[in-house]
């Protein structure tokens, strides 16, 4: 078993976690809020220590730091500009409503066909080139796979442009 992956026991996974997502919490806080609701409380002596031994284990130690260090990794990736698969994804949802949404508007509003049919070219082309660039992305596994021959920031810059597309529809 490594540290990427979940540990056996639910509580001990539950309590890496508690420690990595709130740095500030104690071991004993975050060991008493891993257990469940209904579960029997037990003095505060009896908690600490078994937070100690717990956060001491081999295993439930490798995962803390490994999760620590996930957190870290994905923190300076998105601070590079540069966006994750699931950033990925999560853009080309919203760009598909935004397309149902302008489709509906569209028909509701009568607009003129020229100008909703450029529109439409326009999202489903970058609707296209997410995708592409997902795929890439999860091919090469790593942030590289997002910036392709063009200028990093000219990718940034398109990104942008297309999160304010997908949004425009959402104040009216």
């Amino acid at each position: 078993m490594t540290a990427a992956e979940p540990l056996n026991n639910p509580r001990h996974e539950r309590f890496a976690n508690a420690l990595v997502d709130h740095p500030r919490m104690t071991a004993q806080d975050a060991w008493a809020l891993s257990g469940s609701a209904d579960a029997p409380r037990t003095n505060k002596d009896s908690l600490k220590a078994t937070a100690w031994r717990v956060k001491n284990r081999p295993d439930v130690a490798a995962r803390i730091g490994w999760l620590r260090e996930e957190r870290r990794r994905r923190a300076a990736h998105a601070a590079s500009g540069a966006l994750s698969a699931d950033g990925l994804e999560a853009l080309m949802h919203r760009l598909s409503a935004a397309l149902t949404r302008v489709h509906e508007r569209a028909e509701a509003e009568n607009a003129p066909e020229g100008a909703l049919l450029k529109l439409r070219r326009t999202l489903t082309t970058h609707a296209a080139r997410l995708s592409l660039q997902l795929h890439a992305l999860r091919l090469a596994d790593g942030p590289d796979a997002l910036r392709p021959a063009g200028s990093p920031l000219l990718d940034v810059w398109r990104t942008r442009m297309l999160e304010r597309a997908c949004t425009c529809g959402e104040r009216a």
